[in-house]
């Protein structure tokens, strides 16, 4: 009987925590048309990116911040400018963002330490991030993107890519096309792909298995 007088409280105190959980998240969505290409810039956070079922764009945002940071979703003719500043050094929360947008979108994209991802979606992006990971899994198109201490993920992969990586790792797997990796000190790993490859590492090892050049 002793474990049940301890486990009723827990429970009783779960419950009301999960809606204080909930409440701490903010949502803003926003749908926009006649979008030709977009700007964005980030403090940190996880950005992804997914394929549109018609010519619109939405910018999903959920993030846990209370004060010291400021978002902005605005569009100024034809290009959809999305900026995230620190208006506080010492501000705590977490952002997420979830763009969709039409195929062939130019995105040109900037954030200090976020992670991107992208999958299901021809891309036409030129992506920065600090220290933040670079995951691709079954896109097209043309990608040009560094990350300073973050890894490269490439699934599935088939057009024109360049990453520039300062200290991380890249794995590249079932990819073609143009293939374009420079790695500073980690490891590039390539299997079971068929591209024109150009590997550059500076203090690290490149291994490959069932390549065709």
């Amino acid at each position: 009987m002793k474990n049940n007088q301890y486990l009723i409280p827990c429970i009783i105190v779960g419950i009301f925590l999960i809606p204080l959980t909930l409440a701490a998240q903010e949502e803003k969505t926003k749908t926009f048309n006649g979008i030709k290409s977009i700007r964005m810039n980030t403090s940190s956070g996880i950005h992804k990116i997914q394929k549109s079922t018609n010519t619109s764009v939405t910018v999903l945002l959920r993030h846990t911040y209370k004060a010291g940071v400021e978002h902005t979703i605005e569009q100024d003719g034809d290009r959809l400018i999305i900026n995230e500043t620190l208006t506080d050094r010492n501000a705590r929360g977490e952002s997420s963002w979830m763009l969709t947008v039409p195929d062939d979108l130019p995105i040109r994209f900037l954030t200090g330490s976020g992670n991107i991802d992208a999958s299901d979606i021809k891309l036409d992006l030129d992506a920065t991030t600090g220290s933040g990971d670079l995951v691709f899994r079954k896109v097209t198109g043309h990608i040009k993107a560094t990350t300073g201490s973050g890894d490269l993920e490439l699934q599935g992969f088939n057009g024109d890519i360049n990453v520039t990586i300062g200290s991380g790792n890249a794995r590249v797997e079932n990819s073609q096309g143009n293939i374009r990796v420079n790695c500073g000190s980690g490891t590039i790993r390539v299997a079971d792909s068929k591209a024109k490859f150009r590997m550059n590492n500076g203090s690290g090892n490149v291994v490959s298995r069932n390549i065709t050049l």
